[in-house]
């Protein structure tokens, strides 16, 4: 098998990982990059239809190439995929697609990265496969009724795949949310989960252009808040476009978080205004959910 040689290797075709070939091609240094998906942007292309940035276009763009689009505008996942491809193309870097990759090890003073057919030498690797590209199956999925359709969050593309019937959505973040919003309307939805609470400000208002600019990495408030990041993410991630009164307007039913199943269906535990014990959630369908 030929072994071709690169002085970098970037791992994942992404944002970080198209923004590292930007500053390694400024600075003239021979590079790589891996990306497992069909197309660059593929991880974009294949999240659910109804999925836009909470981030405004103004701060969309990479290095070099504005986001296109009104200022304020919020983009949907295509939108953002053709972006990166074109910014991948307008800056000629060398992407190969389709690289489903594996670890890579040390080869005497570089590494060697194997990825199908492909093998490649480099003196140095950067990873920018992102750090939740696996979905997470809870481990009382299999013992849910064989009737019971599921569905994990990474796969649902639109309400079309459902069945009729009601529908619990396990974990109640960002994507959990934003996606019994997209299905309320043909079904009667339960959102499994604790409140993380929501963000006081709507995405791309001027609130939030001023509370963007205060945050940043440059700001000593930001820095000082990044700081304590770590204590919001054992939280859970607050709400960032819907609000309790969305879902509530949409008919959406809030309940406690999932802890088993009984008889083939989810236990959920009552919220903790409720002192009751967990109770079947007397739901058919469920959506697997990755965290978040």
């Amino acid at each position: 098998m030929t072994v071709e040689h690169h002085p970098v290797v970037d791992v994942g075709g992404g944002q970080a990982g198209l923004v590292t070939g930007y500053h390694l091609r400024r600075r003239g240094c021979g590079f790589l990059i891996l990306d497992a998906g069909g197309t660059v942007g593929h991880a974009w292309r294949s999240r659910w239809d109804a999925l836009r940035l909470f981030t405004p276009n103004s701060y969309n763009g990479l290095p070099g190439l504005p986001f296109p689009g009104p200022r304020s505008g919020l983009p949907g996942k295509d939108a953002v995929a053709d972006y990166l491809h074109r910014y991948a193309a307008h800056f000629d870097l060398p992407v190969r697609v389709g690289a489903r990759r594996r670890r890579p090890r040390r080869d005497g003073d570089g590494f060697l990265i194997t990825a199908g057919d492909l093998r490649v030498r480099a003196h140095a690797v950067v990873i920018a496969a992102g750090a939740a590209i696996r979905p997470r199956v809870p481990e009382f999925a299999d013992l849910l009724s064989a009737d019971t359709v599921q569905l994990h969050s990474a796969d649902y593309r639109n309400p079309g795949q459902l069945r009729d019937g009601p529908l619990l959505r396990r974990r109640a973040g960002n994507s959990g949310a934003e996606i019994v919003l997209d299905v309320a309307p043909g079904h009667r939805v339960t959102l499994a989960g604790r409140d993380t609470g929501r963000m006081p400000i709507r995405p791309g208002s001027l609130g939030y252009r001023m509370m963007s600019r205060l945050l940043a990495v440059d700001t000593p408030f930001g820095r000082r808040m990044l700081r304590n990041s770590g204590n919001w993410s054992r939280k859970g991630t607050p709400l960032v476009r819907i609000t309790p009164k969305d879902l509530e307007q949409a008919g959406v039913r809030r309940t406690g978080r999932v802890v088993g199943v009984e008889d083939g269906t989810p236990v959920v535990r009552r919220r903790r205004a409720d002192s009751s014990p967990p109770t079947s959630s007397g739901a058919p369908v469920s959506t697997r959910s990755i965290p978040g």
